[in-house]
């Protein structure tokens, strides 16, 4: 079996968009806000479908039922009725999972617009031939302020991802940013996510970074795959990152054609 079809995928989209509409109630889920004409979201799942992925559970929330008229049924859909981390998310979505499958990749709906399928191929890869519980994607951010950091040692492991809210003045200057895409282990992921306990950063939510540190704990691998291009992954949570988002697809989208 290849990794592709070994794998089950997660997409995370029950985003409300409400920073994106200034700060007021949004007409319509994040995921479905625009770039150059189409949904955010129609991006990735364009790029999985291509790969050949077959197994894929989008989780929605805010108005999903504009996500599913949208997408329709050749994608399974989880409720995320109450919006408590990303953590949450993925154990909304865990049950409709192929249990057969070895590998989880999570994916969020609202910054995956631009991976290539070479990025997310090597990402899987590196966890099954590395042995390791999680691999991730990181990158060197020019503006990581707002962002979470990759906390390595000295020998350059992963030790934890760290949230801007607690970080030291030293782990300020790191610019290495946790891009939010991971690939589980199924097998270790559906035995440690009931573990997750509310995080001390934000709100007190149930948050995937939190895993890595439950993995180090174990004394288990965690294997960070960093991506080069900087415009493979762009963050959308601001109306000025949502014009940064269609200037970049547009120059892709032109350099296709």
């Amino acid at each position: 079996m290849s990794i592709i079809e070994n794998t089950s995928i997660i997409i995370l989209a029950a985003g409300k968009g409400t920073r994106l509409n200034g700060g007021q109630p949004s007409a319509m889920p994040k995921v479905m806000y625009e770039i150059c004409g189409r949904p955010m979201l129609a991006y990735i799942l364009e790029t999985l479908d291509s790969m050949g992925f077959s197994d894929i559970t989008i989780v929605v929330g805010y108005q999903s039922e504009k996500i599913k008229e949208y997408f329709g049924d050749k994608y399974k859909y989880a409720q995320q009725t109450e919006q408590r981390g990303t953590g949450h998310a993925v154990m909304c979505a865990l049950p409709m999972a192929d249990p057969a499958k070895e590998n989880i990749l999570v994916i969020q709906g609202d910054d995956s617009a631009f991976y290539q399928p070479q990025t997310l191929q090597d990402l899987i890869k590196l966890r099954t031939e590395s042995g390791s519980v999680i691999s991730l994607l990181t990158l060197k951010h020019p503006q990581p302020g707002e962002l979470g950091r990759i906390i390595r040692d000295q020998s350059g492991n992963v030790m934890a991802i760290k949230e801007k809210e607690v970080l030291s003045d030293e782990e300020k200057k790191i610019d290495e940013i946790n891009a939010a895409a991971y690939c589980f282990s199924a097998k270790w992921l559906r035995e440690n996510i009931q573990n997750l306990k509310p995080s001390a950063t934000g709100k007190g939510e149930l948050i995937l970074p939190d895993l890595i540190h439950l993995a180090v704990e174990q004394k288990l691998a965690v294997r960070p795959h960093m991506i080069s291009n900087l415009d493979e992954w762009v963050g959308v949570n601001t109306a000025h990152q949502l014009d940064i988002a269609n200037e970049i697809m547009g120059r892709r989208l032109k350099e296709v054609k």
